[in-house]
This record gives structure tokens, C-alpha cells and sequence, in this order.
């Protein structure tokens, strides 16, 4: 998740900085909902 956010940083330090920023913020929010659905399957596997 936060490999991510690095790598884009990084590429944006050559590119347009405009949206850059709102493409590390849409990955992040992205991330986050993947990490919390994974972890939601994983809880209604286990009951």
C-alpha cells in the first residue's frame, strides 16, 4: 500500500504535479477499500 504511494511520489517528481497528487490519493482510498474487503472476506470465511 504505502510501495505505492512512494512510486508515484516518485514519479511525480517528473511529471505534473496537479494530478500526481490526485492520483496518490485515489490510489491510497483504492488501496484501502481493497485492504478492507480483503479483510472483510477473511472475517466471514472464518465464522
Amino acid at each position: 500500500m504505502l510501495t505505492n504511494a512512494i512510486v508515484l511520489y516518485m514519479l511525480c517528481q517528473l511529471q505534473f504535479p496537479s494530478w500526481c497528487k490526485a492520483m496518490i490519493v485515489a490510489s491510497l482510498i483504492l488501496d484501502t477499500i481493497i485492504f478492507g474487503l480483503k479483510s472483510y472476506a477473511a472475517g466471514k470465511e472464518g465464522n
